[in-house]
């Protein structure tokens, strides 16, 4: 009994050594044995904001390897994901309730609608792989926004793309307050790494 007991936890150990769960920075990272850096990127893009928006009018900024310089609302100073809300909606209900006159009705509600949301901070960094396997690229994921807001951004390796778009995910918002984005690109490709027999990236375009 106690042989079968010493091989399982001796499997056990062995499985978790090999599993090497995804870690980084907001720079680079390695998911499981694939070492990634968006320091090119970065360079690439001349350390400006990127941005992009959604069906219903939203604007994500990011900035790769530093926080977002554009959010205005800052909710620990190192926003890695600012969400900017230019949805119609809040301006439809300010002119219904100031045409009926109720102008104070009018002005609250605005206010309770902030502009900019903080969604995801560069200090909550959790890296992972894509579904089509951790040598296709990556998943960086900014948690710790306002009001629990957090983003993933996708990153697609693909070589036959220099540069690439920052693009909404779709879904872009599931569940409510979690955002997803995407960016196919080369700088997305492995760095480094070891890349067993039979292994195949696998390209994804735009």
């Amino acid at each position: 009994m106690q042989l079968f007991f010493i091989i399982g936890l001796l499997a056990t150990l062995i499985a978790a050594t090999l599993a090497q769960p995804a870690s980084g920075n907001v720079c680079s990272g390695t998911v499981e044995k694939y070492i990634y850096s968006l320091q090119g990127l970065s360079s690439a893009t001349g350390g400006n904001d990127l941005t992009t928006s959604d069906f219903e009018g939203n604007l994500y900024y990011y900035r790769p390897c530093k926080p977002v310089l554009q959010c205005q609302s800052s909710f620990d100073g190192l926003n890695g994901v600012c969400q900017k809300d230019n949805r119609l909606l809040p301006l439809l209900f300010f002119f219904f309730f100031f045409l009926k006159g109720k102008k104070k009705n009018a002005y609250s509600f605005v206010r309770l609608i902030p502009t900019y949301h903080p969604s995801g901070s560069i200090n909550r960094v959790v890296w992972g792989a894509r579904r089509q396997g951790a040598s296709t690229g990556f998943i960086i994921s900014f948690q710790g926004g306002e009001g629990g807001r957090r983003t993933d951004i996708e990153f697609i390796c693909d070589s036959q793309i220099p540069f690439g778009t920052l693009e909404p995910d779709y879904p872009v918002e599931n569940p409510s307050r979690f955002y997803h984005l995407k960016w196919a690109t080369s700088y997305a490709c492995p760095i480094g790494g070891f890349v067993p027999k039979n292994d195949t990236v696998t390209m994804k375009a735009n």
